[in-house]
């Protein structure tokens, strides 16, 4: 069982890539403890408490082989070598990509510090702006105290003034109520004054119907056997535009009636037209009878300009004296 184990150790000795076997080595190289002796080498001598005894042959090449120290240190520096190329390889492989990412980063820093220089002098400007921002609220306060020192003076005066006012509301609360009542006095004297309205209007009414009354029974009143008599004439004169005065003498007046109430009530026709009364009653100079008057503005060409036929004004002034004895009381105007 032991003798397979050394001789697998042997077989891996064999296979190691670091360089031939060396028996004083622990490791792979010789350069340990020394190694049990490979499969090729052992002999029949005797076995020696648990391990076999080397021959001659073996012994001279032990003898041969190189010093221990010696063979490590070139092995370690394959090694190193070996190291060293593969960390420039991996370096030198990704060195562009990180002078890429330096120069990247570099560029960026100094955009940074450019930004931070701008953002510096903004700084630095808003630190001015806010001095002189400062500078101003400080002024604006102490106008605002200022202010606030005139607005207690305000207050205080407005206060006053709304304790007036007060006093002066309570004085006009007062005089409202006396003007309510006063109000509600009139209101009550107007209410009366309607009633006495109301009540002079039914009378007034009751006065006009008892007058419309009276004026239809004395328009029904006609003075029996009275009559105009030689009438009604025409006024030889005009009285305005179009009008002329119709008059008549009143005769026969019976004894129940008086003078002015028959010739007021006594009916007429002048021109086609019926009159119910004349328009005034009087007495005349030299007349015993009452005499009615009458306005007429109808049927009154002569009292309207009209032009004439052309006459000769040599003999104008003696035609116009006949025509006016001719024409008795009528006048051409």
């Amino acid at each position: 069982m032991v003798r397979s184990n050394q001789y697998q150790q042997g077989k891996s000795h064999e296979r190691s890539p670091l360089g031939p076997h060396h028996p004083g080595s622990t490791s792979y190289g010789g350069c340990g403890r020394p190694d049990p002796l490979p499969r090729q080498y052992e002999t029949d001598t005797d076995y020696n408490g648990g391990e076999y005894q080397a021959t001659p042959d073996l012994q001279y090449k032990r003898d041969s082989s190189p010093p221990r120290p010696v063979k490590c240190i070139g092995v370690l520096l394959v090694f190193l070598i070996i190291l060293a190329q593969a960390v420039a390889f991996i370096f030198f492989y990704d060195l562009p990509t990180k002078l890429d990412g330096y120069s990247k980063a570099t560029a960026r820093m100094r955009e940074q510090q450019d930004a931070m220089r701008k953002e510096a002098r903004h700084l630095e400007s808003e630190r001015i702006a806010l001095r002189g921002e400062s500078g101003r609220l400080e002024k604006q306060r102490l106008v605002l105290e200022t202010t606030i020192l005139e607005m207690e003076g305000e207050r205080d005066a407005l206060e006053s003034a709304i304790r007036r006012s007060e006093q002066e509301r309570s004085r006009l609360e007062q005089e409202k109520q006396l003007l309510e009542d006063e109000r509600h006095l009139m209101e009550d004297e107007r209410h009366s004054m309607e009633d006495e309205r109301h009540s002079m209007e039914r009378e007034k009414e009751e006065l006009r119907e008892e007058r419309e009354r009276w004026e239809k029974a004395r328009e029904d009143r006609v003075p029996q056997g009275a009559f105009w008599a030689a009438g009604p004439w025409p006024a030889w004169d005009c009285r305005a535009y179009g009008k002329r005065e119709y008059w008549a003498e009143l005769q026969s007046i019976p004894e129940d009636w008086t003078d002015l109430d028959a010739c007021m009530n006594m009916p007429t026709t002048i021109e086609g037209v019926s009159l119910r009364r004349p328009d005034r009653c009087g007495y005349v100079a030299d007349s015993p009878h009452i005499h009615g008057f009458w306005m007429v503005d109808w049927n009154q060409v002569d009292c309207q300009p009209w032009h004439d036929k052309g006459t000769d004004m040599v003999r104008s002034r003696s035609t116009w004296w006949h025509l006016r004895v001719l024409l008795g009381s009528r006048t051409l105007i």
